[in-house]
């Protein structure tokens, strides 16, 4: 079930970033696997900033409507590995629910 947020969301992002969001059951797939042995998990909306301003308003429009924002990078293991050492550096949590989000 898509956050409830999701929409407005959406219609912000698209007007910070034009056609540089997507919701594609495409782009979803392939940002949704990595080289883990985790099972997928497709991202509501894909986003490609430019700069790290539009991180940043990017961040701040998902705070505001509540929706947790997953950073991808080359959807390698060692991609995932330096995320969780960077929201957890006293390894704390379990690598395997750190973004279970659903």
């Amino acid at each position: 079930m898509p956050h409830p947020a999701l929409a407005t969301l959406q219609q912000s992002l698209t007007a910070l970033l034009g056609d540089r969001v997507s919701s594609s059951e495409v782009v979803r797939a392939h940002h949704g696997h990595d080289e883990s042995s985790h099972p997928d998990a497709l991202p509501d909306l894909v986003v490609w900033p430019h700069s790290t301003e539009e991180v940043s308003a990017i961040a701040l429009l998902c705070h505001a409507h509540r929706v947790p924002m997953i950073p991808y990078g080359a959807g390698s293991i060692a991609m995932m590995q330096a995320i969780k050492q960077a929201l957890d550096p006293l390894q704390l949590l379990n690598p395997g629910k750190i973004f279970a989000m659903r």
